[in-house]
């Protein structure tokens, strides 16, 4: 059974991508725009809280029977949401696969929600000195805790490293988190401007040290090892803040769910003109959302965001991609089972 619902996906990936027919694999949810962090480079700490659960449950049920395979809840801090563990079981119930991004700090306090989601991408920012100034007092303490915690109960977890102006020096601290932790580390550029905002981002790094690092990261085959990212995706990163040029995926195969329930097609096109006006799906359905959704051109545009451009390349079917995906995969599943 989960052979056949593997080969519909691909059927329907290689829809979207060679006949331009978008189909809704995976989506990514922001649940709530409340955090227990106040970082200087994201302004989704406060606001909205979300949608009520039975809402949220709904929406749930319509993505499932629309056919999507994964939902990614993130915020703010998901696990500020009481409900998160009921929303990531009603999930697992309808045959999705489900992922939650997460400071870390929270973990440790709600074992349910650990047994409840499939998958953890986990944020941190370096050791504990810079952590706890962008994220505040004991917040590193409770990360290497909450990630201990996923250990445990034998979670695939990946780290996420948003390179800012203060940690582009840390990457031997972050790769031997990723030994310690039995992980891997995906790397991004921090943002040109704060995370739900237009201001400017005051921590993004200084671009020709931040291309050092990734030049020699490139050039160390070990280090590789404890990569998420692929190299051909390090080597579009490389190019931060300039544009590029690949066809994007977001829309086509994937969309983005709001705190206020609009959709758009990825993180980034909330704020580009080119994504309005947004429909929404408590007014038309998820389904309909979807269809009238626009489909923005990234070519030519800023992304800085890892997983964006992974996706950009296996939605090109770009063999490199392809076979990093399945080797790294293979490798996780051969880590988790031992």
């Amino acid at each position: 059974m989960r052979l056949g619902r593997t080969f519909e996906s691909a059927g329907r990936f290689l829809q979207a991508s060679l006949l331009d027919r978008p189909q809704l694999l995976g989506i990514g949810w922001a649940i709530t725009h409340r955090c227990n962090s106040r970082c200087p480079f994201c302004d989704r700490h406060s606001g909205p809280e979300g949608l009520p659960t039975e809402t949220a449950l709904d929406i749930i049920d319509q993505l499932a029977e629309l056919g999507c395979r994964r939902v990614h809840f993130t915020g703010g801090e998901p696990l500020m949401r009481k409900d998160l563990e009921e929303l990531l079981r009603h999930v697992r119930r309808r045959r999705m696969t489900s992922s939650v991004n997460t400071n870390g700090a929270l973990l440790m306090e709600r074992p349910g929600v650990v047994d409840a989601s499939d998958s953890f991408l986990v944020s941190i920012d370096g050791p504990e000195a810079i952590h706890d100034r962008y994220r505040g007092a004991g917040s590193h303490a409770r990360l290497l805790g909450g990630l201990a915690a996923l250990v445990r109960a034998n979670k695939p977890r990946v780290l996420s490293v948003t390179l800012f102006r203060d940690n582009l020096e840390q990457l031997p601290y972050f790769l031997g988190l990723a030994t310690r932790f039995d992980t891997r580390v995906v790397l991004q550029p921090g943002a040109t401007h704060v995370l739900g905002s237009t201001a400017a981002n005051p921590e993004a790094p200084e671009v020709e040290r931040y291309r050092a690092v990734l030049r020699e990261l490139l050039a160390d085959k070990d280090a590789q090892r404890w990569l998420w990212n692929s190299p051909a995706g390090l080597r579009e990163l490389l190019g931060f803040p300039e544009q590029h040029g690949l066809r994007t995926h977001a829309g086509r195969i994937t969309a983005r769910l709001e705190v206020d329930g609009c959709m758009y097609p990825c993180s980034r096109s909330v704020n580009d003109p080119q994504a309005q006006p947004a429909p929404n799906v408590l007014d038309v359905g998820v389904g309909e959302a979807f269809r009238r959704m626009p489909r923005i051109d990234c070519s030519g545009h800023v992304c800085q965001c890892a997983h964006n451009i992974e996706k950009n390349l296996l939605f090109a079917l770009r063999p490199s991609a392809w076979w990093n995906l399945a080797t790294r995969r293979f490798g996780e599943l051969a880590r988790m089972a031992g």
